[in-house]
């Protein structure tokens, strides 16, 4: 188990609701991994609404990673020799982790976990919850749900069965929080305190969990990484192109396309482009700005933020001197990507603010120590210090050299933050960072994370990163373009 910085000395069995399970006991801690918590949505069942799973007979073995989501391979922040131990790539999929410091009945604040990837990959199997229930006596769960076409392709042409589909994905998380709900208090947590935490598209799919009514009081609090998910294919949503694209005559019918579909290898179901998920008034039916209506019952509190140079993280992979005309040309994707990252937040923060909501703003300003910094505070470089994974020496994890002492106080600092306010739901008390107002439309109040954290007035930071003429030429060249690339595909918001 590559996972587990500390060598497990022991396997641990407990009883529980569903039944005996067996997981892993490090001493300080428990894990749990590859927990069912959804019927096999496979065969038959593929595209359609995901089912609980019930009882077990023996001992579940939950001492190994279970399968991950089908995808086009798993791009995983961890070494490449790691990869083939963290589980199967399936369509069989619906699995969680749990990580507990004991299975007994203190009710502990429990932290949710949803992944990112663009909808289309990622695995919960990335994410070591250990550090946080060391540190702060919780609860982390994080969860696996389906990605790409099996989670997020309307199918509603079918018939009434696959309505919603597009949104199967979020329908997954929706019963994974069943689950915790059911079941968190046989691992040490209280399901009556549950924060849904996650980064890039996982942010963004907790704000369409906000507005899912399935969804409503299963969590308590909020916190959103960076979210923003990209635009669905748009161009594949009509019957017609799902069956040009499969390579079947226009006038088949829809049984013949449904039993095609649920025919096909998974493998060959990779190449469909997703066309959700978004508010399609059956899963998802309001927008969050929509749910934070004055007084509304509804309105858990939120932290939301977005990182300095999200676009870098998406530039420089793509190689030096890569598609650009000079540096400027670079400079300006980058900003492009990172100000839409920016837009994805600014509205529906300053919407909620307006109604005095439980909302508050971050930026990470901490610059990675990999690749020499020149990737700066870029898209996902907050997922170690979240979870603080410095502290337990996560070599593997990318970003940042984990011995750094600001590197270290920041994630120490951080995580903290998390904890606190996934016990409190407000970010204030933890001690390591100074008083963190709320967000208003008068001061626009952000924390800046950084060697020396700071509250700024968000407009006056994006005052500070406004580009050059130069850069900004070449930013209104790339977002024109990414605009009629969006138009031609529709936007999921």
């Amino acid at each position: 188990m590559t996972q587990m910085d500390t060598p497990p000395t022991a396997m641990k069995n407990i009883e529980t609701r569903l039944g005996s399970i067996r997981g892993v006991d490090c001493g300080d801690t428990l894990t749990f991994l590859g927990v069912r918590y959804g019927e096999p949505a496979t065969g038959k069942k593929r595209f359609l609404p995901p089912e609980p799973s019930g009882p077990w007979t023996g001992t579940y073995d939950a001492t190994f990673f279970h399968n991950q989501a089908m995808q086009d391979g798993h791009a995983t922040f961890y070494c490449e020799t790691q990869r083939d131990e963290l589980g199967p790539i399936d369509e069989d999929c619906l699995f969680l982790n749990v990580f507990t410091p004991g299975a007994d009945k203190q009710r502990r604040p429990v932290m949710v976990w949803v992944h990112g990837g663009g909808y289309t990959g990622g695995s919960a199997n990335d994410y070591n919850g250990i550090q946080l229930v060391r540190q702060g006596d919780v609860v982390v769960v994080a969860i696996n749900f389906r990605v790409g076409a099996f989670g997020f392709l309307d199918l509603s042409s079918l018939g009434a069965d696959y309505e919603g589909s597009a949104n199967n994905g979020i329908r997954d998380m929706i019963l994974a929080l069943d689950w915790v709900r059911d079941n968190i208090a046989d691992y040490g947590g209280d399901p009556d305190c549950v924060t849904v935490f996650g980064e890039s598209s996982g942010a963004e799919a907790i704000m369409l969990l906000l507005g899912a009514p399935e969804a409503q009081g299963k969590f308590h609090r909020v916190i959103l990484h960076s979210p923003n998910g990209g635009p669905a294919d748009g161009s594949k949503s009509s019957y017609a192109e799902l069956c040009k694209h499969l390579e079947l005559q226009e006038d088949t019918t829809p049984d013949d396309l449904r039993d095609h579909v649920l025919d096909m290898d998974a493998n060959d179901l990779l190449g469909i482009a997703r066309t959700g998920p978004g508010i399609d008034g059956h899963v998802v039916t309001r927008s969050m700005a929509d749910v934070y209506a004055k007084d509304s019952p509804e309105a858990v509190p939120i932290i939301v933020g977005t990182n300095r140079d999200e676009g870098t993280l998406i530039s420089y992979p793509l190689g030096d001197p890569g598609p650009w005309v000079d540096e400027a040309d670079r400079k300006g994707f980058e900003y492009t990507i990172t100000e839409s990252f920016h837009r994805v937040v600014k509205d529906p923060v300053e919407a909620i603010a307006a109604w005095d909501g439980p909302i508050w703003k971050y930026r990470l300003d901490l610059p990675t120590t990999c690749c020499d910094g020149v990737l700066g505070a870029t898209h996902a470089a907050d997922i170690p210090l979240t979870f603080n994974f410095p502290a337990i020496n996560h070599k593997t994890h990318m970003f940042y050299v984990p011995t750094t002492p600001d590197v270290l106080r920041l994630a120490n600092a951080w995580s903290s933050t998390c904890i606190q306010f996934a016990r409190t739901g407000d970010p204030n008390g933890a001690g390591h960072l100074q008083e963190w107002p709320r967000f208003n439309n008068r001061t626009h109040p952000t924390m800046v994370l950084d060697a020396t954290c700071r509250v700024a007035d968000d407009r006056e930071l994006q005052e500070e990163q406004k580009p050059s003429d130069a850069i900004h030429a070449a930013f209104l060249k790339h977002k024109e373009s990414m605009t009629q690339s969006t138009k031609k595909k529709g936007l999921i918001f």
